[in-house]
């Protein structure tokens, strides 16, 4: 896969090789860990789950995504609440409950962000679904 965005990180010492490898294990690691449930979750902490320098783990995420730390994790949480809201054994939850399942910490993060990703309210998105 080919970085979306590569001009400011001209100086890095992060070959394109090891940038990719980085790349791939974070994808991996995010499907199979979900570590974006973790409200708290911080590009320090992630960094150090996969073994990987914070600065090198932010360049990757900026090159390959094209998005920052906070967007790139939101996006799966988004994703997880999508996921979770479509099963008929979750109905009976609140869509602020499955949001917070999904890793967001407050009511109104997880608004701004739905929206934000999906253009749409989360009410919105589920009134649709």
């Amino acid at each position: 896969m080919e970085p979306k965005a590569s001009g400011e990180y001209v100086r890095s010492g992060l070959k394109p090789e090891l940038a990719q490898l980085y790349h791939r294990k974070l994808l991996d690691y995010m499907s199979a860990r979900k570590p974006y449930l973790e409200p708290k979750l911080s590009l320090g902490h992630l960094a150090d789950e996969l073994d990987i320098s914070a600065n090198h783990l932010s360049q990757v995420i900026n090159q390959y995504e094209g998005k920052n730390f906070f967007d790139f994790v939101n996006t799966y949480r988004v994703d997880e609440f999508k996921q979770r809201i479509a099963q008929p054994a979750n109905s009976s939850y609140s869509i602020l409950a499955i949001a917070l399942d999904s890793g967001f910490n407050s009511k109104s993060s997880f608004n701004q962000v739905f929206k934000k990703v999906t253009g749409k309210t989360p009410s919105q998105y589920v009134s649709e679904a």
